[in-house]
């Protein structure tokens, strides 16, 4: 990973949690490279909270 990279604690989080960019693309209905240009730049709170949710919804998913 990059230094000073927008987002890096979201990327870390997906990449422990074992959630690739495109899973979360499916659940939300756009693609992979809608998702790394919105990772271009930092998200808003509400961004933020929508994509934890998701790293946690399709992490349990995996695990189930």
């Amino acid at each position: 990973m990059r230094g000073n990279q927008n987002n890096a604690d979201l990327r870390k989080a997906a990449k422990v949690a074992g959630v690739y960019f495109w899973q979360i693309a499916d659940l939300w209905g756009v693609s992979e490279a809608y998702m790394t240009r919105l990772f271009r730049h930092e998200l808003t709170e509400s961004e933020r909270a929508r994509f934890l949710q998701a790293v946690d919804e399709i992490s349990k998913r995996e695990q189930a």
